[in-house]
């Protein structure tokens, strides 16, 4: 049902607004809990994708190239703030301190 438009879930008497704020609290446990089992820099796998189909929509084999290419990038621009910054932290703190907003921002882009 999310993914008809909203005038047509709502002739099914589908309630958008209450099951997008339920799913939206669920993705953000769901996340939670991946990033504390695969770590920080698995939270890469989890941006990387939702911009790479902002940018290709469904076009499934650009998608899997600009993820390649996006998410080396990320971790090479956060292993260079890590080192231009001259911090003793994990690499794994710069990633998400750029990764999170970035999430945040998918996450109301897509729920609105």
């Amino acid at each position: 049902m999310l993914s008809l438009s909203d005038e047509e879930a709502l002739s099914f008497g589908f309630d958008i607004k209450r099951y997008k704020k339920i799913f939206l609290i669920i993705s953000f446990f769901l996340t939670s809990i991946s990033v504390y089992f695969a770590g920080i820099i698995g939270f890469i796998g989890l941006i990387v994708p939702h911009i790479s189909r902002m940018l290709n929509d469904d076009n499934y084999n650009s998608i899997i190239i600009d993820c390649i290419g996006f998410s080396v990038s990320f971790i090479i621009l956060s292993f260079l703030i890590f080192k231009f910054l001259n911090l003793s932290l994990p690499i794994g703190i710069i990633t998400s301190i750029i990764g999170t907003p970035i999430f945040i921002i998918i996450l109301l882009r897509y729920f609105r």
